[in-house]
């Protein structure tokens, strides 16, 4: 349903932004219209999150969260704008908008179809508990689904009559037009309508707000198809909807982890041990639409499939079909199960436990990938090698985002360099995940003066490669170094002589230096800790790269903090752009800190 600004601002301007997230958190009042709480978007022990009931929207400085009463209820819960809006509406005691006699007509029709939906569901409910299905009863108590389960999830029995559903909701006034609308009914030219649903054990398929909008059937006994769902109607399109969303939805974003999994029984399976965040497609692969409904509560799904044959098969092509979707911040995980089991027999065999260490073992999509590709292709020779990196670097390609795409190519680039060098890659290990500390990372261990420390270190390796300062924008950088001041005397001295000198070296730079500059080598503990080999024109730049790089993120960080503090003092909404600005150059120069990190250790090896 489509809105007007004037029935939004409408809706804003009736509720008080501090009484919708009241319902929600913990909130503290500041005075003014100003409030305080814990931000619900990320873990903090000292709010950070502000609610002005003046300006109509909450900000977090922790995390940068801000929006209004809308935006909350999207990202809080993950609704969609229309649910969100919705949902506001019945607070705020506001009829929706009718746009035109289309817009009512067609209102009309699929509040029909939820009603027809909802009679249903009511009638197979009923039919559940009838003698003619205790085979369905024994299946379920079988499966080790409770009575408890079954009120939970509405699960339902259809008869194997023709047409004893059409004969229940057409004597409660339901019409076959409607239960043909609702994809309850299968209508033939020249034959009698007959139930869609016949000899099945029924699950209803819901909405975000838990209004049923579709069914899916397990047929008892072997005919086929064992599982059947609804056809698409105006409230149900199979390729946007998950199973259990609406229940799923809420415990995933408060945990910031989904899983999906593959059918009904196996969301079944994981609701009734606790694992309440997991949803399934319907019958269908995750499709795009899914995708994105999945990183409106979790930033790496989960997706968890069979470990056999035809499952790795099936989750290299999803892999595939991933890569061009992904955004910063934004990707999946793979969660294999023993081969021929579904969670349902892992929980049986391991407990609660087991399923929930294969959960939390799920593989990145970066090394499923890698590792799907390497079991079809183990290189040994060169030419084998090239056509490995080739088919990796054409995948890489598929990749929208540009910076998600080199660091793409600087993983695989990686593990290619292990095989190059005949050396197996270790297990599960990404080249940013390594636990050693690098002989550069060595010297800010303390925290103590960061911007000291890299000055120093910068210091230091244009001392022992001078050549670095004859590159325009490093001597621009070097020049504008706050140096601590013990050390400034050297910097000074590294400036005046790179500038003398043609073609400078480390010796004729010692040489040069007063000794008052020179005390300084011997005497600070971050040139001391900087004591390494000498190393190739090549790995200096990028150490240079990788440090100064660093050191600037380090700044940036600062004048975030300082942005935001006094965003808080004065929240206009200039300073809010400005924090959010700020914000997004430090993700930036993070992934540019990162590749310079992950070439320097390339280099180096």
């Amino acid at each position: 349903m489509r809105f007007s600004p004037a029935f939004l601002d409408e809706l804003r301007s009736r509720l008080r932004t501090s009484e919708i997230l009241g319902k929600h958190m913990n909130v503290i009042a500041g005075g003014r219209g100003e409030f305080k709480a814990l931000c619900p978007f990320h873990q903090e022990k000292t709010p950070s999150f502000t609610i002005s009931d003046d300006k109509g929207f909450y900000h977090c400085f922790g995390c940068g969260k801000h929006g209004d009463i809308i935006t909350f209820l999207i990202e809080k819960n993950g609704l969609s704008f229309s649910e969100a809006v919705t949902e506001l509406a019945k607070e705020a005691g506001m009829p929706l908008p009718v746009v035109s006699e289309q817009d009512r007509v067609q209102f009309q029709k699929t509040s029909s179809i939820h009603q027809t939906l909802e009679r249903a569901t009511q009638w197979f409910e009923a039919q559940l508990q009838t003698e003619q299905a205790k085979a369905a009863r024994d299946y379920l108590a079988g499966r080790g689904i409770t009575e408890e389960t079954i009120k939970h999830f509405r699960l339902g029995f259809a008869p194997d009559g023709r047409d004893a559903m059409i004969q229940a909701l057409t004597a409660r006034n339901i019409t076959l037009q409607q239960l043909n609308e609702a994809g309850l009914v299968s209508i033939i030219e020249n034959k009698s309508p007959y139930d869609r649903f016949r000899g099945r054990i029924i699950f209803p398929i819901m909405d975000g707000r838990g209004q049923v909008i579709a069914f899916g059937g397990r047929i008892m006994g072997d005919g086929q198809p064992k599982y059947l769902n609804s056809p698409e109607t105006d409230v149900f399109k199979k390729g946007s909807v998950l199973y259990a969303w609406n229940w799923a939805r809420e415990r995933a974003f408060q945990k910031g982890n989904i899983v999906a999994v593959e059918g009904y029984m196996d969301v079944i399976a994981l609701h009734k041990v606790g694992i309440t965040n997991a949803v399934a497609p319907l019958g269908t692969a995750i499709t795009e639409a899914h995708i994105q409904q999945l990183w409106k509560v979790a930033n790496e799904p989960v997706i968890c499939m069979d470990g056999d044959a035809a499952g790795l098969r099936a989750m290299k092509r999803a892999a595939e079909l991933y890569l061009p979707l992904l955004k910063p911040g934004y990707s999946l995980k793979f969660a294999f199960l023993p081969a021929g089991q579904d969670p349902d027999d892992v929980i049986k065999n391991y407990g609660a436990k087991g399923m929930r260490e294969i959960l939390s073992n799920a593989k990145t999509l970066s090394q499923v990938i890698w590792d799907l590709e390497l079991s079809e292709m183990k290189p040994t020779t060169p030419e084998q090698k090239a056509a490995l990196e080739s088919k990796l670097m054409k995948l890489s390609e598929s990749i929208k985002d540009k910076t998600i795409r080199d660091h793409y190519r600087s993983f695989f680039n990686n593990q290619l360099w292990e095989i190059k060098r005949s050396t197996p890659a270790k297990k599960d290990t990404k080249p940013w995940d390594k636990k050693r500390v690098t002989h550069i990372e060595h010297v800010f261990l303390k925290p103590d003066d960061p911007r000291g420390r890299y000055a120093c270190i910068l210091v230091k390796l244009a001392l022992n490669h001078p050549y670095l300062l004859k590159e325009p924008d490093i001597e621009e950088a070097f020049a504008h170094l706050e140096t601590p001041a013990e050390i400034r005397p050297l910097h000074d001295a590294l400036l005046d002589a790179a500038a003398e000198l043609e073609n400078p070296t480390a010796d004729e730079i010692k040489e040069r230096i007063p000794a008052s500059a020179s005390e300084t080598l011997v005497k600070n503990p971050a040139l001391k800790t900087y004591a390494k080999p000498e190393i190739t024109p090549a790995i200096a730049k990028a150490e240079w790269d990788y440090i100064s790089s660093s050191y600037n993120l380090l700044l940036l960080d600062e004048e975030y903090k300082e942005a935001a503090e006094n965003s808080a003092s004065n929240a206009t909404e200039e300073n809010w752009e400005h924090v959010r600005a700020l914000q997004k150059q430090i993700e930036q120069l993070k992934a540019v800190v990162q590749k310079h990190r992950m070439h320097h250790e390339l280099l180096s090896e």
